[in-house]
Order: C-alpha cells, then structure tokens, then sequence
C-alpha cells in the first residue's frame, strides 16, 4: 500500500500476475495459495491512524481490477509482461510478504542523515542473520533500502555486509536488533 514496498515485493516476491495504476504500478500481485488475509499496518509515534504498509488478501476481501478506474481517476492496468498466477505455499508466501513490509517500515523510518546509518546497517545486518538470513538474501535487503532511502553509498553499505558475516564466522560476535533500536526506536524493531 505504501510506495516503498515495490522495490521490496520486486525483489523478494515470486513474479506473478500484476496489476496497479500509474501512481502505484505493479502494487498488485496474485498468487494462488491457501494463505489467509494479513495486513501489515504501522502507527508512528504521536500519530493517529494507522498506515497500512502491505496487504495479504484472500478470501472475503474485494480487490478492483483491471479495466477499472481507481477511485482517485487512475486507471487500473495489467503489467504488460504480467503472467498467470503462481501457485506458492501459504508459509512462503506470508514470510515474503511479511519481509516486504519490514523493508517498507525500515525505509520510511531510516534517517536519512549521514553519520549514523553504517553502524545501523551493521546492526541490521546482524538483526537478520540472528533470524537464520543467508548472505545473499541480506545483501538483497540491504541493497533495496539503501535504493529506497537513496543513500548515495550503496557500495560501501554492500560491502558491509560481507565484512559482517565474515566477522560473524570469525568472531562470533556482532551487533543486532537492540544496537539497531538505539537508532531509530524499539517500537520500529520489535514491528520489523
């Protein structure tokens, strides 16, 4: 729902069938799977509402489709390299789209002043290889938020990730999620 889960569902997200308007293009992919309806929404500290980052739909929900305007005037268009849906087990599905929405937090929240953030990639990188993520798929992460957040040291965060695995195997010792929450916040951790 948030534009900065696209470049995340693009890189973590099976390719499917995909629909969106010109605002929002390819914001819609199906699937089919037994997963259920999950939505992932986040409410910053002295806001109100809550924004809703990513939407797992399933059965009970409605969805607008192609050959349909937006309620905001746009028309909703297939992907012209769209395929058929793709089958995928509800576990998969539900982890993918769950770390699309974590990059979706982790963007919108990332500060985008320098100084701070290569200890808070490190620390991030470390959060993830705490879960069990292997090198490429963090390297993958980490490419797509520092795109996201336009961080014009892209080479430098990905070497980052080498040096901390490399560290990891030989140290076993890096930081992680609570370094990480030192700079932007537990409540952002513990939703990531």
């Amino acid at each position: 729902d948030v534009l900065e889960a696209l470049p995340f569902a693009d890189a973590f997200l099976t390719p499917s069938a995909m629909f969106g308007r010109e605002s929002k293009p390819n914001s819609h992919r199906l699937y089919v799977s037994p997963a259920e309806t999950k939505q992932f929404k986040y409410k910053r500290p002295g806001e109100t509402d809550l924004t809703m980052l990513v939407e797992l739909r399933s059965t009970g929900c409605q969805t607008v489709f192609p050959g349909s305007f937006h309620e905001g005037g746009e028309e909703i268009k297939w992907n012209k390299s769209s395929i058929a849906p793709v089958p995928i087990a509800a576990e998969e599905l539900q982890q993918k789209v769950g770390w699309v929405a974590a990059g979706a937090l982790l963007s919108r929240e990332w500060p985008k002043l320098r100084g701070s953030r290569n200890p808070m990639y490190m620390a991030l990188i470390g959060g993830l290889m705490n879960c069990g993520w292997e090198q490429a798929a963090t390297r993958v992460f980490v490419e797509t938020l520092a795109t996201v957040t336009m961080d014009e040291e892209l080479t430098d965060r990905l070497k980052i990730v080498g040096a901390t695995y490399e560290k990891a195997k030989k140290e076993k010792k890096y930081t992680g999620w609570k370094t990480l929450a030192e700079h932007i916040g537990k409540d952002v951790v513990d939703k990531v």
